[in-house]
């Protein structure tokens, strides 16, 4: 049987652009896998540290907002934990909130972290969605709290650790013993990193492109239908820190078309694609902002450049947006947030119109039974007007009193 080459010769990707920023299009889905964890903290850590912490602020159930202060102006990091759009990077400015308006976590935050300063910001561990904010008294000195966010998906989450990263401090939502019995995260209790996910270390694969090609054509499988794997589904299942997204735009990069199968690769292109791969692993080993690149077809951020993606523009005012990665997305998953607030606010307006509405339904169901006991007040006005009249003729032990009707 003879393969067929499924290279593209002429596949780039067309970006919209609005003035000087990336506009991603409306229909792009954003994913923040390790490697984009890798680009915003490297970013974070870049631009945004050392500085003091002015206020931490939640405006929303899944958001945390720092403020901060450095040597070259304000800088702002946003830590988001939503079920949908998860993500931490640089961010624009915190919004104003009345102490009221504050969430626990927030006020927990904000109590502990103001006046610190951002020191570090890394991945927890290598080829996992979880990232540290590292915070001390002063420049250069010991770590006193972290804040960490493990970005994955629905059961994303935040928390407050102390000095060693042992105690929850405060978390985005607490996981008690009858929601896990893998691991309890809750206030007071000991932090536990999540299970490792499936598969190998993309760097553990070494021998050269013929081993790496083996390990792909072992995972393969096939598909409900009978038929033969994709590619990138292969890549997903073989390596950790691999997402779909990342894998197809891999694909896409290395000139092979979307969705092609184990047995439609010829040998120049499990090569093109070893290559491409080779390439990604050492930018997220050494990851550069200046070389991030947005593949927009998949909603994927590179750590370098190719033909099938765009480069990030040029940073404008970090207090204003943040950097480059941190102004993508929060185009990107911007949205997410801004509905977390909407819906919000119409639930407590909701419930303040029932709470209103129950009010007023107890005070018109109190007036009627007013009405309803006084009907016939007449009657017993004229009884009672009569009775006073002729009291003279009252004898004592009596049970009745004779009157006269006046109204004949």
């Amino acid at each position: 049987m003879t393969t067929t080459t499924a290279r593209l010769r002429a596949s780039t990707s067309t970006t919209r652009r609005r003035g000087s920023t990336l506009a991603p299009r409306a229909s792009t889905t954003g994913s923040f896998d390790y490697t984009a964890l890798v680009g915003a903290v490297t970013e974070i850590k870049s631009l945004a540290t050392p500085a003091k912490v002015d206020v931490a602020a939640q405006p929303d159930a899944h958001t945390l907002v720092l403020g901060m202060r450095g040597m070259d102006g304000k800088r702002s990091v946003r830590v988001s934990w939503h079920p949908e759009a998860s993500y931490v990077a640089m961010s624009a400015s915190p919004p104003r909130l009345g102490k009221d308006e504050q969430l626990s976590f927030g006020e927990a935050a904000n109590a502990i972290l103001r006046g610190k300063v951002l020191l570090d910001a890394r991945a927890h561990a290598a080829w996992e969605r979880v990232c540290r904010l590292s915070f001390g008294d002063r420049p250069g000195g010991e770590v006193s709290h972290e804040i960490l966010c493990e970005v994955m998906g629905r059961y994303s989450n935040a928390f407050l650790l102390d000095a060693n990263g042992d105690e929850v401090l405060a978390c985005g939502y607490q996981v008690g013993e009858k929601q896990t019995s893998v691991r309890r995260l809750a206030i007071g209790y000991a932090y536990s990193p999540p299970p490792p996910a499936p598969g190998i270390d993309p760097d553990s694969v070494d021998e050269g492109v013929d081993a790496w090609k083996d390990l792909l054509v072992r995972v393969a499988g096939t598909t409900d239908d009978g038929e033969e794997s994709e590619v990138h589904r292969c890549l997903v299942r073989a390596f950790r820190g691999v997402s779909p997204t990342l894998a197809k735009s891999l694909i896409r990069c290395a000139g092979l078309q979307n969705g092609v199968r184990i047995s439609g690769v010829s040998d120049g292109d499990w090569s093109a694609l070893y290559d491409e791969f080779q390439r990604w692993m050492r930018s997220v080993k050494s990851p550069s902002i200046d070389d991030a690149s947005w593949c927009e077809d998949f909603g994927q951020l590179l750590l370098h450049s190719s033909s099938a993606t765009s480069p990030l523009p040029p940073a404008g005012d970090l207090s204003e947006s943040g950097g480059p990665i941190g102004t993508l997305f929060g185009a990107v998953f911007g949205e997410a947030g801004e509905k977390d607030v909407f819906d919000r606010e119409r639930a407590r307006i909701l419930q303040s119109v029932r709470a209103r509405l129950k009010k007023l339904e107890s005070k018109g169901a109190g007036f009627l039974k007013q009405l309803e006991a006084a009907s016939g007040h007449e009657e017993i006005q004229a009884r009672a007007d009569a009775i006073m009249a002729y009291v003279y003729n009252y004898k004592p032990g009596a049970s009745e009193l004779e009157t006269q009707d006046s109204n004949t």
